[in-house]
């Protein structure tokens, strides 16, 4: 059974599993698509003509922008920003039929869930493989191809993404003050993040 909030704002034309969760002032618009047990927190936008699969939890005052593709299973941490027609895959996504390989179900209960972290943005386009963590606070730009696990603050950008340096929570370029460390002018904070395995 369907658990929307009284609050939420559901457009008539949305289309929303039978067991889909909308939180309090939560906002599904025209078109979008809610699959079997997806969950929407609390003051969470989903764009017009967005998927969220089948089982994917989506925390609170996140945006899911215009067409974008959050497949089954992901989950999705507050304050996150996904642009539109961005793609979370979370599936094989080699072949339509099983060769002597798992199936997809026993494939995702083999494999990790993807999983965006606390604040990250996913840039319009971009396209994230399954299986991956996507640091808290992580800026990925427009296009980019995401195929390794992003540490914390990183701005990743490119085809396949590669760290083109930290961004602070509030999106601002920052300077590295140690092996660990670094430093936001703007902010006059300092943030702890560590380099991705394989070097930056």
């Amino acid at each position: 059974m369907r658990d929307i909030h009284n609050s939420a704002h559901v457009h008539r034309e949305a289309h929303l599993a039978d067991t889909c969760q909308i939180g309090q002032a939560a906002w599904v618009y025209e078109g979008a698509t809610l699959g079997e047990d997806a969950g929407v927190g609390r003051g969470t936008r989903v764009g017009v003509g967005a998927y969220i699969g089948d089982g994917t939890r989506i925390g609170a005052d996140c945006v899911i922008g215009r067409r974008a593709l959050v497949a089954a299973g992901i989950r999705i941490e507050d304050g996150v920003h996904i642009g539109a027609q961005a793609i979370l895959r979370n599936d094989q996504g080699h072949r339509a039929v099983s060769s002597g390989g798992p199936d997809r179900a026993t494939f995702r209960a083999q494999h990790p869930l993807l999983v965006v972290r606390q604040g990250a943005t996913v840039g319009p386009g971009a396209i994230i493989d399954q299986g991956l963590t996507i640091g808290r606070h992580a800026l990925i730009t427009a296009g980019s191809v995401v195929t390794r696990d992003v540490p914390d603050y990183a701005l990743m950008t490119g085809n396949p993404a590669q760290i083109m340096g930290r961004v602070c929570p509030a999106g601002h370029r920052m300077g590295r003050e140690g092996l660990h460390t670094w430093y936001c002018d703007v902010c006059e904070e300092t943030f702890e993040a560590e380099r991705q395995k394989g070097g930056e």
